[in-house]
């Protein structure tokens, strides 16, 4: 199985670039989340689960 056919790939790569988002204004470039530091805590943590879940389904497919 190709990693990038997996049900886990989209949401775990969404995940993943939204809590390293970055906003461009009229004072510079700044992270999205520098307000509420929580919510990139969260989204991370949710990018991490669903690798960990594209990984472990890979291998037990293989296995």
């Amino acid at each position: 199985m190709q990693i990038y056919k997996s049900a886990y790939f989209v949401p775990a790569l969404s995940l993943a670039l939204s809590a390293a988002m970055f906003r461009f204004d009229g004072q510079g470039m700044s992270w999205m989340w520098s307000d509420q530091p929580f919510v990139a805590a969260l989204l991370a943590g949710a990018s991490v689960a669903f690798w960990w879940l594209l990984f472990a389904s890979r291998e037990k497919r293989q296995g």
